[in-house]
């Protein structure tokens, strides 16, 4: 079963669209000649060795076979005795390993799933052994080269320390993204089965591969576990089950179930009671996450214009060497925080439950654009900005239908939603509606197309499951909407409150949804125009400071070393690369805001064409009018 785009997973995509501009770097500060960044890369490159080669050795196996059974034994080799000497007897390692074991097990319990607590935490303290030599190594070397800024890598040993607590702190935020997912829909489910007389076990159980509501199913499979394998009661197990679940308001309501079955009854009024409160819930975490979208975009903008005015300071009050670490960090920096905001973003964005699928197709051809045109002799700003564009042209044409086809099911649902609910109270089921509704053909686009395959496949005989098992579509709303019919008509359960809730629902997500897009939309036309306003204000203020800008007397002015950096060609190359490296991650966090997911790379190829253009227009902009004379 495909998922929605969730916090963790929009992260590392967005992390993985900058492969193309690292190689570009890569080969650019080679083929510099740069003595400084070669022996930084390579340095790095034997710490990632080092670790790697370290993981593969740590432990040798053997099989042995004996009749019809086998079996893997694993022997230390060499390195496996090393770590295990330094483990046991360094007691300040001990006292690392068990608090890493306090701080990770309860995180273990709320992902709910298994996890090997021991081998994470023997992986990284392994890690860290090595890490510790090797960062305060590779702290001298960068600080003799490169500058003294980079003696802070001795604290690259705590990014590894807090590596496997982040990785399960996502996992845990992912959980609570999809129970907000599927809850509400979860609990129209269990409503429809209480009405025939079913339980919340039973309804548990009754998923089982259902495909539809793939958190749910997992946890289905962890309480009927407990029952079979364990041997304690049903209420007990989703005692258990509420015990370490993420999702306060989701254990609320399985703890509050529980003590209904066990009073005077009224179950089935508290599921719909409870069913509205989600669903209200998720209407207002959208509204929610308007206000909080708009306050991370001031951020990206401070960083937007702030960035360059800091780098024209530097060059006038400080020294060569620390103008271009300073322009360095933002080189690297800047997309680090618009990773992090994309993943801020998606730990306030209400879950969509949308799948839209992205190969690896668009991130190779955009690598390939950017080596191409570097080595034709293009800055290496505007390389970078056209390996991002060829990537983002390249992945819009493979998402383009499916955005598309999410956006016309979410359109046209609510409309559908409110004919099956006046056409049941006429005594009609799914099966007559879909048919009538094909035939009068009452809707529009791709979502007809849906039904008149529905109405089709009915009418050869296949059963309503059979025939939404049919329909692949990336709207995980639809999905959850024909599960419930499907239910409502096998189990012969449900009522009409039931589907005017449903339809009050999708009808009020998409105008909270459609009312967030309009309103975040507008803002990324800030975003778009963006580079131009970084590589305008540096240009303004050398300007300024040489003297140079209209009605601005400033001769006494010098810059870093007292260089002429408005003509020196290094200066301006590595302005564009900064231009490039804080504008097109801009085009990440505008996708992340107007469209929920980084895999719309529409924004994305817009800010980066607005890239390419502010390098090679702007300075000219500026000489054709006047405000900077060369």
């Amino acid at each position: 079963m495909r998922r929605g785009v969730t916090p963790m997973k929009d992260g590392l995509w967005a992390a993985s669209y900058w492969v193309p501009a690292a190689i570009i770097m890569s080969i650019a500060l080679f083929s510099g000649g740069t003595k400084e960044w070669t022996g930084i890369i390579l340095v790095m490159a034997a710490i990632a060795a080092a670790i790697a080669v370290a993981g593969m050795i740590d432990r040798s196996t053997k099989t042995v076979r004996a009749e019809n059974i086998t079996i893997r034994q694993y022997g230390f080799a060499l390195a496996g005795r090393f770590f295990i000497c330094v483990e046991t007897g360094i007691p300040l390692v001990a006292r690392f390993r068990q608090h890493m074991f306090l701080a990770l097990k309860p995180l273990v319990m709320r992902t709910g799933v298994s996890y090997d607590i021991e081998g994470t935490i023997t992986t990284t303290t392994r890690v860290m052994i090595l890490a510790v030599p090797l960062s305060f190594a590779t702290a001298i070397i960068l600080g003799i080269l490169a500058g003294p800024i980079f003696f802070a890598v001795v604290i690259a040993p705590l990014i590894v320390y807090a590596i496997p607590s982040i990785i399960l702190r996502l996992r845990v935020m992912e959980r609570k993204a999809h129970y907000e997912e599927e809850s509400a829909y979860f609990l129209c489910y269990v409503n429809i089965m209480q009405t025939v007389g079913h339980d919340l076990y039973y309804a548990f159980e009754d998923l089982g591969k259902a495909g539809i509501f793939p958190s749910m199913e997992k946890d289905s499979k962890e309480i009927s576990k407990r029952v079979r394998m364990l041997g304690i009661t049903k209420a007990e197990s989703l005692s258990r089950y509420a015990a370490s679940h993420p999702h306060d308001k989701f254990r609320d309501f399985v703890d509050g179930y529980l003590a209904k079955i066990t009073s005077v009854g009224g179950v089935p009024q508290y599921t719909e009671a409870k069913a509205r409160f989600f669903f209200a819930e998720y209407e207002g975490a959208w509204r929610r996450y308007e206000k909080s979208a708009q306050e991370i975009f001031s951020g990206i903008m401070m960083i937007a214009i702030i960035l360059p005015m800091m780098i024209m300071l530097s060059a006038m009050i400080g020294t060569g060497e620390s103008l271009g670490n300073l322009m360095m960090i933002g080189i690297v920096i800047s997309p680090f925080i618009s990773m992090i905001m994309i993943t801020m973003l998606g730990s306030l964005q209400p879950a969509t439950g949308n799948s839209v699928q992205l190969p690896a197709a668009g991130i190779i051809l955009g690598a390939a654009v950017g080596i191409v045109t570097y080595a034709v002799g293009i800055g290496t700003g505007t390389s970078i900005a056209m390996a991002f564009l060829a990537m983002a042209a390249t992945n819009s044409v493979i998402t383009r239908t499916q955005v598309r086809r999410a956006s016309a099911i979410d359109r046209m649902l609510p409309e559908f939603m409110r004919d099956v609910t006046e056409m049941s109270k006429t005594g009609s089921n799914i099966n007559h509606i879909i048919t009538e509704q094909a035939r009068r053909r009452a809707y529009r686009g791709y979502f007809q197309d849906i039904i008149e395959k529905l109405a089709s496949d009915l009418r050869m005989g296949l059963s309503f499951r059979e025939a939404a098992a049919h329909i692949r579509t990336p709207s995980m709303n639809f999905r959850f909407v024909m599960f419930l019919l499907e239910r409502t008509h096998v189990t012969g359960g449900g009522t009409t409150g039931i589907f005017s809730m449903i339809t009050e629902f999708v009808g009020g997500v998409y105008q909270a949804k459609e009312q967030v897009r309009r309103s975040l939309t507008s803002l990324s036309v800030i975003v778009y125009i963006s580079p131009f306003l970084i590589i305008g204000i540096a240009h303004a203020m050398i300007g300024m400071m040489s003297g140079g800008l209209s009605g601005v007397d400033a001769p006494g002015v010098m810059f870093a070393g007292g260089a002429d950096i408005g003509r020196d060609d290094a200066f301006i190359s590595g302005l564009e690369v900064m231009a490039a490296a804080v504008s097109i991650p801009m085009g990440l966090v505008a996708a992340k805001i107007s469209s929920f997911t980084v895999r719309n790379t529409i924004p994305l190829g817009i800010t980066s064409l607005m890239t390419i253009l502010a390098i090679e227009w702007t300075a000219q902009a500026i000489d054709m009018l006047g405000i900077f004379p060369r």
